[in-house]
């Protein structure tokens, strides 16, 4: 379709994300429309309404919007204009999962996962959505990172629609003690190769758990999530080495991890509010005492 236009912004093993520009030249109702996999889209701007059977759902930034698959539906726009739109395709695995913790569903139909059509979102779950979308457009952004924080949206959409959490029951011990093993090997894993560019599922994989439960326990357990957990790391020794002389910083932010000199020096003025060459002209060990504190608050 001609007033269709499709950018994949990213596409990983378990998630992808696309920006869709709709612009039609008229306002009236669409042919027959439907999709191969189950959709989860959030309008940006602008206003349609999709047509689905006798139904009808006005979509705008407010709200998201639920498809499966091979769902037949039409869509008219009542204002001109068109939208924007932004769809994330969650794997059959993932989307069972996030919704069994919901809804207590013995079996989730992978090309019919979602009951509702459309939900009102939290002003915060709209604000993470368009966070992330604009660390997709920054090259330092690692596919942990955004995958991590898909699982997170995919969480919080569900949180919104569908209420309060069920899985604040009681949970047993040798649960309990499950996770920890999981959040500890993790932090090994971690601490043996900070510089690694892991995705989540590699280490999900590594340390025998899925990508959801693992980024949600580990966020639980530890207060932080797994990307901003190795990022704390990749800081905390970049301080011991420009502390013990470090002069390439280029060779030195690589080393750690980082895509370049730019974004291993983004990174620490962020952490840090300076530069890591200006840390190296004033390092005393009083303020590596306290930078380190910084790390651990």
């Amino acid at each position: 379709m001609a007033h269709l236009q499709s950018n994949v912004r990213y596409r990983g093993y378990f998630v992808s994300i696309t920006d869709v520009r709709c612009r039609p030249s008229t306002c009236r109702l669409s042919g027959e429309e439907q999709t191969d996999t189950p959709e989860i889209v959030f309008p940006r701007t602008g206003v349609f309404v999709k047509h689905t059977g006798g139904h009808q759902t006005l979509a705008d930034a407010n709200q998201v919007l639920f498809f499966n698959a091979n769902e037949v539906y039409r869509v008219s726009h009542p204002i001109i204009g068109g939208d924007d739109c932004t769809s994330f395709v969650f794997s059959a695995d993932v989307v069972a999962e996030a919704i069994g913790l919901y809804r207590r569903i013995i079996r989730v139909d992978p090309q019919r996962p979602y009951c509702r059509s459309h939900g009102l979102l939290r002003l915060q779950t709209i604000a993470r959505h368009q966070r992330l979308r604009r660390r997709l457009g920054d090259p330092s952004a690692t596919a942990l990172e955004i995958e991590e924080v898909a699982l997170q949206l995919l969480n919080d959409v569900l949180t919104d629609v569908d209420g309060e959490h069920t899985e604040c029951r009681r949970q047993r011990s040798d649960t309990l003690q499950m996770q920890r093993r999981w959040t500890e090997n993790v932090k090994l894993l971690i601490a043996e190769c900070p510089e690694a560019k892991y995705s989540l599922p590699e280490i999900a994989r590594r340390v025998h758990c899925s990508p959801f439960h693992l980024s949600r326990i580990f966020r639980a357990t530890v207060g932080s999530s797994i990307h901003q957990y190795q990022l704390r790391l990749r800081l905390a020794l970049a301080l011991d080495r420009l502390a013990d002389g470090a002069e390439d910083l280029t060779e030195l932010g690589l080393a750690l991890g980082f895509s370049s000199h730019s974004h291993f020096t983004a990174a620490f003025q962020l952490a840090f509010g300076l530069s890591p060459s200006r840390f190296r002209e004033t390092t005393t060990p009083r303020r590596i005492r306290k930078l380190s504190k910084i790390l651990k608050a």
